[in-house]
């Protein structure tokens, strides 16, 4: 009995080895599987920021295995939301060469304005032609001519060399990946390219700061050319761009005001459009006739009236015998004056109007324009009022946005007013981000640990319940013994 015992616990501790070393081998087969099996979306590439030499050169060393020293750099240092319009650069070593062009564009389908960089990666073993044209190259105006991709018909029969032997797809990842930084994604074979090469495409949407931006990535390997290439593309959302602003000069007057002693008056141009640019501003000037200085002979009346009445104010005329047009050292035509009421005088008050309200109580003045001195009838200078409230909100942040995408708060009015005519707004809409799931390799690892924790729990109990029945059966022999 004990022995059929222990050979059962044997087949069960067995069974439970085996599967351990399955599950072993099923997890290094899966890590041993090329990258292209498991989706990835493309990297973001360093997309030259501007057309200086360092953006160019890490946008190379994020695109090829091999480093930036020694290549060759051609551009127009032109700039398209930010981004350099156009740029070439290269290597060559022996009769190898690597290529990365790249341009920004901003293009206007339905009205969707979109900021579009795009570049090819290239590297290849090239004919002697071929690298003779690439050494020529000086302006980034030849550029656009040369770079020739694979599917350009004749290409790699004029420009490339045979390779040795044909590739497989397995060879296709294989060489990709080693020149450059790029993930391949799945290998097909290609029936619309020229050649039928391999090749894989790959894309992906993201959002930032209310941006919409895609990347999408293309990888072309062929199997009779020693030729590679890996396409890239980043297309982001942008405003409708603002058209060139042209200045529009009109003349809007003469300086100096006067004719000068120079009898020359210059132009005051003005720019109707509000370029705010004062490059292109006209120059032009007229020939006046200059006056000589006039000496002024002022002739004044006198002040009127005489007596200084209520409004305490006397006027004159003044006129310039010499007619000079020149009114700067013009005698003053008004003056104040002491007026003097009468013995019988009726007062007659003007108020200002009533002050801000402050503790409950708002003010004015009164005079009386016949300045009799007496207040017996004087209006009333102050009177009770009340003070207006005035809302004072304080708000909570934000909740988190639900799957409604919208956003609550709670507001206070911290003086009671009663009122909410100026409360800010307690909701707003918002973008929704769903939880993520977990990824496959972590949903794989969590099941292969409850795997071996169960069957390390079945060995651990087998084994302690093998030495029990060893223990039992033992005393049992010594009883008999006994």
């Amino acid at each position: 009995m004990i022995k059929r015992d222990r050979r059962k616990e044997r087949i069960i501790i067995y069974t439970l080895i085996g599967v351990l070393i399955l599950l072993t081998i099923f997890f290094l087969i899966i890590y041993s599987l090329p990258k292209s099996i498991l989706p990835s979306p493309p990297t973001p590439l360093s997309i030259p920021q501007g057309c200086d030499d360092s953006s160019i050169q890490a946008l190379w060393n994020s695109v090829f295995q091999t480093g930036s020293t020694g290549i060759t750099i051609i551009k127009n240092n032109t700039l398209v939301a930010g981004k350099c319009a156009g740029y070439f650069a290269y290597k060559i070593a022996a009769d190898e060469a690597y290529l990365l062009y790249g341009a920004t564009q901003t293009t206007n389908v339905g009205n969707n304005f979109r900021n579009n960089s795009f570049g090819f990666a290239e590297k290849g073993n090239f004919t002697a032609a071929y690298l003779s044209l690439l050494s020529a190259l000086t302006s980034i105006e030849g550029v656009p001519d040369l770079p020739k991709y694979i599917t350009t018909s004749g290409f790699l029969a004029s420009y490339v060399n045979n390779r040795s032997s044909s590739l497989s797809i397995a060879d296709a990842d294989s060489e990709f990946s080693s020149i450059f930084e790029e993930t391949p994604g799945t290998w097909e074979v290609s029936s619309s390219l020229a050649n039928n090469p391999y090749y894989f495409k790959k894309n992906s949407t993201s959002y930032a700061n209310e941006k919409e931006t895609k990347l999408n990535a293309e990888g072309v390997v062929a199997e009779n050319y020693s030729y590679s290439l890996f396409e890239f593309a980043e297309v982001e959302n942008a405003t409708a761009p603002v058209p060139p602003c042209i200045q529009n000069w009109t003349i809007i007057g003469w300086t100096p005001s006067t004719c000068p002693a120079n009898q020359t008056q210059y132009a005051v141009y003005n720019d109707t459009n509000s370029c705010n640019n004062e490059t292109g501003r006209p120059v032009s000037n007229r020939s006046c006739n200059y006056t000589a200085p006039c000496d002024t002979d002022w002739n004044c009346t006198d002040w009127d009236p005489v007596i200084c009445t209520s409004s305490r104010l006397q006027t004159r005329s003044c006129d310039d015998i010499n007619h000079c047009n020149d009114t700067s050292d013009k005698p003053a035509t008004n003056k104040s004056c002491n007026y003097t009421a009468p013995q019988t005088c009726t007062p007659n008050w003007n108020c200002s109007s009533w002050g801000a309200c402050s503790n409950s109580i708002h003010t004015r003045t009164c005079t009386d324009i016949n300045f009799c001195n007496n207040t017996s009838t004087r209006p009333a200078l102050s009177e009770a009022c009340v003070i207006p409230c005035t809302q004072n909100w304080t708000c909570a942040n934000f909740s988190k946005c639900n799957s409604n995408s919208t956003q609550y708060r709670n507001c206070t009015d911290i003086n009671a007013c009663n009122s909410t005519t100026s409360r800010p707004a307690l909701q707003q809409s918002c973008e929704y981000e769903a939880p993520k799931p977990a990824s496959v390799w972590t949903i794989i690892m969590i099941l292969a640990t409850v795997v071996l924790a169960i069957i390390a729990g079945v060995a651990i109990y087998l084994l302690k319940t093998r030495e029990k029945r060893f223990i039992e059966a033992s005393m049992d022999a010594r009883r008999k013994k006994a």
